[in-house]
């Protein structure tokens, strides 16, 4: 999974995984937050509107970058990621922002 961190004007920047996010690329993932936490002087948003399945792996990175606090802002998950996220019971440990209306 090829991803870069788009600089936004406020100073952060804003990931957009497209695809699956599951085991295969939960790493690439992970290692491209790493960097954006460490260049971006700002907040790092991940956009998830692009994600077309996630398994237990991305909903594991998820709840990692979660836990970054406000300095990680998930947001605009698909509909697909945001029934997963519900099923499982995660979207208040998630704070997601945006979530489509009957996702």
């Amino acid at each position: 999974m090829e991803l870069a961190c788009t600089y936004l004007a406020d100073g952060g920047c804003e990931l957009m995984p497209e695809g699956a996010l599951t085991i295969m690329d939960a790493t690439a993932l992970r290692d491209q937050l790493a960097l954006a936490l460490v260049t971006a002087p700002d907040t790092v948003r991940v956009n998830l509107s692009r994600v077309t399945e996630i398994d237990s792996s991305g909903l594991q990175l998820l709840l990692v970058m979660a836990a970054e606090g406000e300095r990680v802002v998930l947001h605009s998950p698909s509909a697909t990621a945001g029934e997963r996220i519900r099923r499982f019971g995660l979207a208040a440990a998630l704070r997601l922002e945006g979530e489509h209306d009957g996702a």
